[in-house]
C-alpha cells in the first residue's frame, strides 16, 4: 500500500474471499461480505485509521478498540498492553466479531473463564487470581466506555452492563505475605536503576499508594512542615491530606525537587514519568528477565504495592497502640482494611482492636 493510501474493502476473484491491504499487510476476511465488512472496521479502528461513534447498541470490538487506544496514550506499558489486546482479542474471537453490547451476558465472561488451564496442569483451572485479573480486565473496559468524558472515560455507551453481575473471586488478605524482607529491599537498591530506587525508597518511607507517587510534583512539596500537601491529587472519597515524610527522605526529596522543578517528581530511566503498571513490570522484568538480576535468589510474590504492606506492618509492630495514626498516615476512612490486612499484628493488642473498633462518644 502506498503512503497515504485508505484501505479498502475487496473482493479478490483469485482468492474467491473478500480481502484489505492496510499497512503492506493483506488480510483475507472470508467469502461473507457482511462479516467481512465488519472485521474491516475492526481492523481500521485497531490500526488508528477510524474513529469509534457512540450509538445505542455499538460491536464490542469497536468498544474494546476505543479502550485499547486510551490505554495506549495513557502511556502503559507495552508489555501491559500486549496483555491486555490479546485478552481482549480473545474474548472478542469466542463472542464473535459481529458481538454487539446487548448480546454480551455475564455468563459469557464466565464460561471464558472457566475454560482457562494452568498452564502447569491442563486439568486444572486457573488460580483465583488469574480468573479476577481476566473478570477485572472485561470490567475495567466498559467501565471506562461508560464514563462521562469529563471524568476521563469515553462515554460510548450508557451503562456497563456487566457491573456488578460479574463475580470477582476474592482471595485472601495479602497484607502480611506481601510485607518484603529487609534482604530483598536491599538487593532491589543495589540492582534497581537509581530512577526506580527513588520510587521504590520513597514508597517504603511514606507507605502511600504507587498510583499517587506517579502524580507528585514539587509544587505539592511542603519542606517546612516535611510533607507533601496532596488533598487537591487525590481522590475525593479517600481521606489523606498530607504525606508526612521521616527525616532521612528530607535529602533525596530536596535532590528531585531541585531536579525536576516542573512536572512529575518521579521518573523512569528514560526521564519519561511513572505510568501505569510500569514500576511492577520493571520490577518483574528485573526479577525474571534480566540477564544480570534474574539468576539472583529473590523473595517470592514481591509486588510495588507490597511496599505499602511493609510500611504499615512495620508501624504497627513499632508502635501498636497507634492504629489510629497509622489510619490517617494510609489515608483510610475507618479501621476495616487494617483489620483485613493487618489482623494478625492488631491481634496481638486485642484489647485496643476491640476498643476501637466498637467505642462510639454518644
Amino acid at each position: 500500500m502506498s503512503a497515504g493510501r485508505k484501505p479498502k474493502l475487496n473482493f479478490t476473484e483469485c482468492l474467491r474471499q473478500w480481502t484489505t491491504c492496510i499497512r503492506g499487510v493483506r488480510h483475507r476476511l472470508g467469502k461473507d461480505e457482511k462479516a467481512a465488512k465488519e472485521t474491516f472496521e475492526w481492523l481500521l479502528i485497531q490500526d488508528g485509521q477510524a474513529e469509534v461513534q457512540k450509538e445505542a447498541n455499538p460491536l464490542l470490538g469497536d468498544l474494546f478498540a476505543a479502550w485499547q487506544q486510551h490505554i495506549t496514550s495513557e502511556g502503559f506499558h507495552p508489555s501491559r498492553l500486549r496483555l491486555c489486546k490479546e485478552r481482549l482479542r480473545e474474548f472478542l474471537k469466542r463472542m464473535g466479531l459481529g458481538a454487539r453490547l446487548s448480546d454480551l451476558h455475564p455468563a459469557h465472561v464466565d464460561a471464558w473463564i472457566n475454560a482457562k488451564h494452568s498452564k502447569a496442569d491442563k486439568t486444572k483451572p486457573v488460580a483465583k487470581g488469574t480468573q479476577r485479573q481476566y473478570a477485572s480486565l472485561l470490567l475495567a473496559c466498559l467501565n471506562w466506555c461508560a464514563k462521562p468524558v469529563n471524568l476521563g472515560g469515553g462515554e460510548l455507551i450508557p451503562s456497563n452492563p456487566l457491573k456488578g453481575r460479574v463475580k470477582l473471586q476474592r482471595g485472601g488478605s495479602r497484607g502480611e505475605e506481601a510485607v518484603w524482607l529487609p534482604e530483598t529491599f536491599e538487593q532491589v537498591c543495589k540492582v534497581g536503576h537509581p530512577n526506580f530506587v527513588d520510587a521504590v525508597k520513597f514508597l517504603a518511607w511514606t507507605g502511600i499508594r504507587p498510583s499517587l507517587l506517579t502524580r507528585l510534583e514539587a509544587c505539592h512539596y511542603n519542606k517546612d512542615q516535611k510533607r507533601f500537601d496532596v488533598d487537591a491529587i487525590t481522590h475525593r472519597r479517600k481521606k489523606l491530606k498530607y504525606i508526612r515524610l521521616p527525616d532521612e527522605a528530607i535529602a533525596p526529596v530536596d535532590k528531585l525537587v531541585a531536579k525536576h522543578p516542573t512536572g512529575k517528581l518521579f521518573r523512569n530511566a528514560w526521564g519519561d514519568p511513572w505510568k501505569g503498571d510500569a514500576m511492577q513490570i520493571y520490577l518483574f522484568e528485573m526479577i525474571h528477565k534480566r540477564i544480570k538480576t534474574k539468576d539472583l535468589k529473590w523473595q517470592k510474590g514481591i509486588t510495588i504495592k507490597g511496599l505499602r504492606h511493609s510500611f504499615a506492618t512495620a508501624f504497627l509492630r513499632k508502635h501498636p497502640d497507634k492504629i489510629e495514626y497509622l489510619r490517617i498516615i494510609l489515608g483510610h476512612s475507618d479501621y476495616k482494611m487494617i483489620f483485613k490486612h493487618y489482623g494478625k499484628l492488631v491481634g496481638q493488642h486485642q484489647a485496643i482492636a476491640e476498643t476501637m473498633s466498637t467505642f462510639s462518644a454518644f
